[in-house]
């Protein structure tokens, strides 16, 4: 197996960004955790590790064929660059999305708008990343779709986080309960 195959074919825009925001991410959920803690450590973990898998099996699904929609990259197929964006940006942004729903924890009405106008801040940093810095390269993918995928995602992590907190405090109301 070659391994150049599979690295950036050349260091551009599109690693820059990709890396800044990286950088970028894991301070501010650093900072963020370290003086606000809104979520446990096991949650940051969760977040992090299921959104890792599923943006890598999404983004294979759709930008593989049979759909083939989109290529992140350099590449028509999956790269190291690709890394950073399963490793750090997508579930990045979706820990501070979930972090302000900690934090604000809005219902009905609320919670619909919240989750709209997160998904709308998402794709236009997506459109952003795309126009600006060639992250994706869109074949028959539509940028509107975007906004679609991101409000499941986000409605998603929502249920599960919730599903997670729920599970912890009862974990550790039987443990205090248990003589």
């Amino acid at each position: 197996m070659n391994i150049a195959a599979f690295l950036p074919q050349r260091f551009d825009e599109n690693e820059w960004f990709i890396l800044s925001i990286s950088c970028l991410l894991v301070l501010l959920i650093w900072l963020l955790q370290k003086n606000w803690p809104k979520l446990s450590i096991t949650e940051l973990i969760f977040i992090f590790l299921f959104n890792q898998c599923f943006s890598a099996i999404i983004d294979h699904l759709l930008a593989m064929p049979p759909f083939d929609w989109y290529d992140t990259g350099d590449h028509p197929y999956p790269a190291m660059d690709d890394i950073f964006l399963h490793v750090m940006m997508y579930p990045g942004m979706t820990y501070i999305v979930l972090y302000v729903y900690m934090l604000w924890r809005p219902k009905y009405a609320w919670l619909i708008g919240y989750i709209i106008v997160c998904s709308f801040v998402t794709t236009v940093l997506d459109w952003m990343s795309t126009r600006y810095f060639h992250v994706i390269t869109y074949k028959s993918w539509n940028i509107m779709y975007s906004f679609g995928f991101y409000s499941l995602v986000f409605v998603i992590n929502i249920y599960a986080i919730t599903k997670v907190r729920r599970a912890l405090l009862l974990s550790k109301s039987a443990r205090r309960q248990t003589p």
